[in-house]
């Protein structure tokens, strides 16, 4: 019945990674009739961390009902709002938690609902506000691991290749597991005409996740470099994985019929 001891143990899990520990009990303790807009708070941000959203947004609602312009229920209403291809509307919602208080945890969703509407619509602006909020993030909180890869897939994406490189080896750091980040790196060594460091890059990519665009990648390095059956394995791979990929999205990609040739 101690909430307040409840809560500072939830955290406790927080901080050693325990969070299927943290997230139990904080649903217990969002179980009481009289629980804390404190505590609705820290549990509606411990939910939005981990990608439970359906309980994230339960409780975006809840503060909101209370407080219109509660910031961590906008937040929350926008991490719902993201889910559902709603990205102009979560934008504005981010907008305004984020213009009362700069935190980083708010200010990486702004990030990727600038990031998500400007690939929805084409806007390089839109684009740019993504990287401004994500290079925020990187100040006021470093291990925010989405953060990284964000400014070097939008480095990567300005043609900045060094800084793309800076930003992915941070986030190299934070998880070398991560599947994005050796893709980032080997298409910035392509750019950057590293051959060698491109391939390294790219194969680790296509080992850790497989996707067309790597492997098309790592099949036409190895065709420059007369690497004939490495070349024609990566082609193959990459047009089976292009092809299942048009057909599940009806979203042409523009190499396949080079990659095929």
């Amino acid at each position: 019945t101690r909430t307040d001891l409840g809560v500072e143990l939830a955290r406790g899990f927080e901080a050693a990674g325990r969070d299927a520990d943290a997230g139990e009990l904080y649903k217990r303790l969002l179980t009481n009739a009289n629980v804390s807009v404190e505590t609705q708070i820290r549990a509606g941000r411990f939910f939005a961390r981990i990608g439970d959203i359906a309980a994230a947004r339960k409780l975006g609602d809840s503060l909101l009902a209370v407080t219109p312009d509660d910031p961590t229920g906008l937040f929350l209403k926008a991490e719902g709002l993201l889910v559902d291809g709603r990205y102009a509307e979560a934008r504005r919602h981010m907008m305004e938690a984020t213009s009362s208080t700069q935190d980083a945890q708010f200010l990486d969703g702004l990030g990727r609902a600038n990031e998500a509407l400007s690939r929805q619509s084409n806007d390089t602006a839109i684009r740019d506000e993504a990287l401004r909020a994500y290079d925020q993030v990187t100040q006021l909180d470093p291990k925010i691991l989405n953060a990284w890869v964000g400014v070097g897939r939008i480095r990567l994406a300005r043609g900045e290749y060094e800084k793309a490189l800076i930003a992915y080896e941070a986030a190299l750091k934070l998880d070398p597991n991560n599947p994005e980040v050796p893709y980032g790196i080997g298409k910035a060594y392509v750019e950057l005409d590293d051959t060698r460091n491109a391939i390294q890059w790219l194969a680790r990519a296509v080992s850790a996740h497989p996707t067309a665009d790597a492997y098309w990648e790592l099949g036409r390095l190895y065709y420059e470099a007369d690497k004939a059956n490495q070349a024609a394995g990566a082609l193959e791979r990459a047009v089976a994985l292009a092809t299942k990929d048009e057909r599940d999205t009806g979203i042409v990609v523009s190499w396949l019929t080079e990659a095929l040739w």
